[in-house]
């Protein structure tokens, strides 16, 4: 798995497995576009389960164990990004996609690889954590979603959890 690669995002919950996603417009910040949660086969429609690992280093090659990383949507391309607080499931933020990397300049659209084995090269269908660098907090399934056909919805929190909301794969 490489710098520049278009991938699918897996969410590893225990209650079934499904994909990173984003469906209809929300307002959080300027320059904010979808909603995100995940949908079971991350195919809903053009491209919107699609996404882009992009270093922020803008370094090619290997995504690694801490790399800090953008996640950019496919469809009608924007960066994962989180924006206003949530106290749903106990999380700490929503999670929404923006046209901005880092809106702002907070790093709100950077995040770190954590590999769950810990260090070298991330490789498709390792098990990993995505941390959000804008006061951290991991990436999490939570709750119900707001698109029809959608499986929950994203959020980020502080702690992780044991039925694997917190962990991810990356998906050919």
């Amino acid at each position: 798995m490489k710098h520049g690669d278009e991938l699918k995002i897996m969410n590893m919950h225990t209650g079934g497995a499904s994909y990173l996603d984003v469906c209809g417009s929300t307002s959080c910040a300027p320059g904010t576009k979808y909603a995100v949660q995940t949908h079971p086969t991350g195919l809903r429609y053009a491209k919107t389960g699609f996404w882009k690992i992009i270093k922020t280093s803008g370094a090619s090659g290997a995504i690694e164990h801490n790399d800090l990383v953008y996640l950019q949507n496919q469809h009608n391309p924007s960066y994962l990004d989180t924006c206003g607080s949530t106290s749903a499931c106990g999380s700490k933020y929503k999670v929404v996609t923006n046209i901005d990397k880092d809106r702002g300049g907070h790093k709100t659209g950077t995040w770190k690889v954590i590999r769950a084995e810990g260090a070298g090269i991330v490789r498709y269908g390792d098990e990993v954590l995505l941390l959000n660098s804008y006061r951290p907090s991991y990436l999490t399934v939570c709750g119900a979603p707001n698109c029809p056909g959608s499986s929950h919805g994203v959020t980020t929190r502080d702690t992780l959890l044991t039925r694997k909301e917190t962990s991810w794969s990356f998906q050919i």
